[in-house]
């Protein structure tokens, strides 16, 4: 758990570490409650409270500083036939169960850079958003790609799409941290697809955004779990000392020194 002082700073509630036989991934949660409004309902990702950068980007920022990836997790009320989630594994959970979703906040950046406001529209988080359950596994036994193509897409891009995700699910990441990093991978490529209407799904937005989640993947157990006092201290020096306003390759390369994501 954060303090009240590192959220205001730094943008996020708690750091989670999710272990399995072949690695580890951490992530670093934000929590964001749906505001109604007369015509529209959204997530204020856009909020910068007292300061005059976003919490959307004091979050990344500081999720870099500490190797992790930065997720909301979405407080929505439960009315009768309310959706949150246009996952495909949905209708195979209880109801109510997107009562809570996920989102990579990478995803949820794009979103918000590509609206018109600081809220970002439900309609548009609908499309990304997975319910908190997928984080422990897909509940039906098949993989996320059963999604809905978004409106106005043609059916070559229907096709590319789910190509480019089946990459992510070829690759050698397995267990419980494995399928952490292709769930918010998808999310954020997908968010990507959502706020570029009209163009395919290329190679540099997909290679940028398995960059960036990766740098939540480790084979080793990782200092928030071995060391998380020492863990705390050191990423509290990082992130004072970031830039905000990121750009992956280099706070990657920097924090592994070189190394490749498979060699932590």
């Amino acid at each position: 758990m954060l303090t009240q002082a590192d959220e205001g700073v730094r943008g996020a509630d708690w750091i989670w570490c999710v272990g399995g036989t072949h690695g580890w991934f951490s992530f670093y949660v934000q929590a964001k409650k749906l505001k109604p409004r007369a015509s529209y309902a959204g997530y204020d990702i856009g909020y910068t409270g007292a300061g005059q950068h976003r919490q959307v980007d004091k979050l990344i920022m500081a999720a870099n500083a500490a190797g992790v990836v930065p997720v909301y997790v979405l407080y929505n009320p439960l009315y009768p036939g309310s959706s949150y989630s246009g996952a495909g594994c949905v209708d195979a959970l209880t109801q109510g169960a997107d009562g809570f979703t996920a989102v990579s906040a990478y995803a949820a950046r794009e979103l918000l850079e590509n609206g018109t406001n600081r809220l970002v529209e439900l309609d548009r988080m609908w499309w990304v958003a997975h319910p908190w359950a997928c984080l422990a596994g897909c509940p039906d036994g098949n993989d996320r790609l059963r999604w809905i193509a978004p409106q106005g897409q043609s059916p070559t891009d229907r096709w590319r799409v789910p190509r480019e995700m089946e990459a992510l699910w070829s690759s050698p990441l397995t267990d419980a941290p494995g399928n952490l990093v292709r769930l918010f991978a998808e999310q954020a490529i997908y968010a990507w697809l959502v706020s570029n209407p009209g163009r395919s799904v290329v190679r540099s937005p997909v290679e940028r955004i398995n960059e960036e989640v990766l740098a939540g993947y480790s084979i080793r157990e990782p200092a928030w779990v071995s060391d998380p006092e020492d863990a705390l201290r050191e990423w509290r020096l990082r992130a004072d000392a970031y830039q905000l306003g990121f750009e992956p390759a280099a706070v990657v390369s920097q924090r592994l020194g070189g190394r490749s994501v498979r060699d932590r």
